[in-house]
């Protein structure tokens, strides 16, 4: 009876080894795949990062762009209006 006991108990303690030990390389998988993961955040982080800058950098050159093409416009609307308001 005792023996048997005993055999139950090794057999538990076993089993329970077992499991933390498999619980164990669970947790360290799933630590290197979130280590992983992170990485990969950070590298899309990165690239977001990125494209806003060159949009904000587009954004300013359209501006720019824009605000030259007004000037020319204007300097042609005014040369325009003094050519035709000039007596020749």
């Amino acid at each position: 009876m005792v023996l048997s006991f005993s055999l139950r108990k090794q057999e538990r303690n076993r089993k329970l080894a077992a499991d933390v030990s498999s619980l164990k390389r669970q947790l360290e998988s799933q630590s290197a795949a979130q280590a992983s993961l992170q990485q990969e955040v950070k590298a899309w982080e990165a690239k977001a990062s990125s494209a806003i800058a060159l949009a904000d950098r587009l954004e300013g050159d359209l501006a720019a762009v824009r605000h030259g093409v007004l000037i020319v416009e204007v300097n042609l609307i005014a040369t325009k209006c003094e050519l035709w308001a000039s007596p020749d």
